[in-house]
């Protein structure tokens, strides 16, 4: 079943052939990151140590990098932001559990908002 998508009027069906391919870009975008809020979803589901879960899944930080450096792109700056929070407090050496639950909870909200 094809997921329902909101494009912005300004990047609504058009003959031109560049912005088609945009929009077939940032459909995609909107596609892969709805897959990334479910895997987060999961991830705060039943995880007391969130902190010992990131640490051995470095999937986790490319999760991030690609969301903030994309997300801005495809007309999405808030996830962006979200994105490169997440980042940020991933590359740490240490970090905390708070501030990890805090930074996934942000991106969770983001990501849900393209439903």
């Amino acid at each position: 079943m094809p997921l329902p998508l909101r494009i912005p009027p300004e990047t609504s069906p058009t003959s031109d052939p560049v912005q088609a391919s945009i929009d077939r870009l940032r459909v995609s975008f909107v596609e892969r990151s709805l897959g990334n809020l479910a895997i987060i979803e999961e991830m705060l589901d039943g995880h007391e140590r969130l902190t010992e879960l990131a640490a051995s899944n470095p999937g986790l930080i490319q999760m991030a990098h690609t969301l903030a450096g994309s997300a801005g792109i495809f007309g999405f700056p808030d996830i962006g932001e979200a994105g490169a929070e997440l980042e940020v407090i991933l590359r740490q050496p240490e970090f905390s559990e708070a501030e990890l639950q805090r930074a996934l909870k942000v991106l969770v909200a983001e990501l849900s908002k393209l439903h």
